[in-house]
């Protein structure tokens, strides 16, 4: 079994459901809620993960500290994954970066880790719809 990290943002429903469908595949997976800004130092500083998950954080914090991290993850045997409803920033690396698997379909965030990882998810679609006002999904969207 891959040692896996599952990394997702933080404030929206659609992050917590996009971790759930994640784990659907990857069940024994530690998750880490980040921001932006952090993920480049954070990763800079991650080991001990054969994958590593990351789920519509913005890669834009650091660039060039997240290439770094990047290659040092590439070097110790990580693949990292993105999987995003928006698409990265064509001039994010302008220099290039290795170890990124990038994946985006303009979608629910949790609809594309489900089309990436062939898992079914369209359960959690009352979750994220904040137009649904039964007990459920308003406790899930408030936790």
């Amino acid at each position: 079994m891959k040692k896996t990290l599952i990394i997702t943002g933080w404030g929206w429903p659609d992050y917590a459901c996009a971790a759930a469908v994640a784990l659907r595949y990857w069940e024994h997976a530690d998750i880490r809620g980040m921001s932006t800004r952090r993920l480049p130092e954070y990763l800079n500083e991650t080991s001990g993960y054969e994958e590593i998950v990351i789920l519509g954080v913005s890669l834009r914090g650091n660039p060039e500290l997240l290439c770094k991290a990047l290659e040092k993850l590439a070097v110790k045997g990580t693949h990292v994954v993105w999987l995003s409803a928006i698409p990265a920033p064509e001039d994010l690396f302008p220099n290039g970066c290795s170890n990124l698997e990038m994946f985006v379909d303009e979608d629910w965030l949790f609809r594309v880790v489900g089309a990436f990882y062939k898992q079914p998810c369209n359960d959690l679609l009352p979750v994220v719809d904040e137009e649904n006002k039964t007990p459920f999904a308003t406790q899930y969207r408030q936790l």
